[in-house]
């Protein structure tokens, strides 16, 4: 699987991937890279988060009924 592929698969935006594969330093590579990475933690944390009080909520609703 080629580079372009896999970050597209990692849902990184066509900037970032033409960033990604045009850069001539690693680091640069690296800070790209982990800056997306960050990205994708905080929208699974929020995605967990949303999951839970939804969760919380269904189950609130079904006790309630069932009393």
């Amino acid at each position: 699987m080629i580079a372009e592929d896999v970050l597209r698969r990692c849902q990184m935006p066509s900037d970032e991937i033409r960033w990604v594969l045009a850069a001539d330093d690693p680091a640069i590579v690296h800070m790209i890279l982990e800056l997306h990475q960050e990205r994708l933690e905080e929208e699974l944390a929020e995605r967990r988060e949303a999951l839970a009080a939804l969760e919380s909520r269904i189950v609130m609703n079904i006790t309630a009924s069932s009393r």
